[in-house]
């Protein structure tokens, strides 16, 4: 579908329109099913997935936002340090998600798909939906290692290669990279019950590398 879209819109496919596009098509295509066989069968509430605000005595939305963004600094730690040793020894190195941004208008374009509609709709599913979903029937520790390998995985199954044995080399580091961020979203989530915190730092975690790579190609002055 986003394919369809890009190609009947003639956008390059690798421009940052076509990557807010494709987070677009995503997040209605995600959230539209957990609406259509979540929500609508009674199955859980939208509230009951980390839609509302902190309740009296819980903290504030302020109180959530700088807790989600502080601890994205050490998720981003650990995830860059465990790339840094996986690509020494399987000696290759993933593209980057989203493509660099080589001006201002692109940088907005890869911010809005970043860190504004991907957190949005994937702390929706992951968190909300599937976290807490296993947290009923799994226990606490186990919604939050099972969220975190599936989030993990999906992120890696259309990665690809020039051969199925690097293909597999980069899904690899993808998937062990992404799931120290994952572990921390699922604590956060379960610990406020709210999805703001998550979303606050799943976007600060997905910000803070487009904006270093924009710096470092020019699209803003340093």
């Amino acid at each position: 579908m986003a394919g369809l879209a890009v190609g009947a819109l003639d956008v390059v496919p690798e421009g940052s329109v076509a990557v807010v596009l494709s987070v677009l098509i995503s997040a209605a295509i995600s959230v539209g099913l957990v609406a259509l066989v979540v929500v609508s069968p009674g199955a859980l509430s939208w509230r009951e997935m980390g839609f509302r605000l902190p309740a009296p005595g819980e903290g504030s939305v302020a109180r959530d936002v700088a807790w989600g963004m502080a601890l994205a600094v050490p998720a981003l730690f650990a995830g860059g340090l465990l790339a840094a040793v996986l690509i020494a020894i399987l000696g290759v190195t993933p593209e980057p998600t989203i493509p660099p941004a080589r001006d201002p208008g692109a940088l907005a374009l890869s911010l809005l798909a970043a860190a504004v509609i991907a957190p949005f709709w994937e702390e929706t599913f992951f968190r909300g939906f599937t976290t807490t979903a296993w947290a009923r029937t799994a226990g606490f520790r186990a919604a939050i290692v099972r969220g975190a390998v599936f989030f993990a995985l999906i992120h890696v199954v259309t990665l690809a290669g020039s051969d199925f044995g690097t293909a597999m080399r980069v899904a690899l580091i993808a998937f062990v990279v992404r799931l120290p961020v994952a572990l921390v979203l699922g604590w956060v989530f379960l610990r406020r019950r709210t999805l703001v915190a998550p979303i606050a730092l799943h976007a600060t975690y997905n910000a803070i590398p487009v904006v270093l790579v924009a710096l470092g190609a020019g699209a803003v002055p340093s």
